[in-house]
């Protein structure tokens, strides 16, 4: 299947908003609802038997993928729709390692 759409990989994406606002988007940091979401699309994989990627004693789902995405092994990408309709692929494990710097106390 082909698809009309590029793909690009920056380290920010800036667009150009139709008041002239510059939106930046920086592709080394997620946002809370894509940690939401990888966080939530993991734990239902591991509930779905998928291979637990961490060595842990933890049996409740969402506390193993919160483990995988502190040891920064969650297997998933990223590409964010910009309002140009075009696509930028996150760089996953530099923005994992963002959020946990970011965010101590969640883990």
């Amino acid at each position: 299947m082909h698809s009309n759409h590029n793909h690009f990989k920056y380290r920010y994406v800036i667009t150009i908003l139709s008041k002239g606002e510059l939106l930046i988007w920086p592709t080394d940091r997620l946002t809370r609802f894509e940690t939401a979401r990888l966080l939530g699309a993991r734990a239902l994989q591991i509930s779905l038997g998928a291979p637990v990627l961490v060595k842990t004693e933890e049996i409740e789902p969402s506390k193993i993928a919160k483990q995988e995405f502190k040891e920064n092994v969650i297997p998933m990408t990223i590409k964010r729709k910009l309002p140009s309709g075009e696509y930028v692929t996150v760089e996953i494990k530099k923005a994992i390692e963002n959020w946990v710097k970011e965010h101590p106390s969640e883990f």
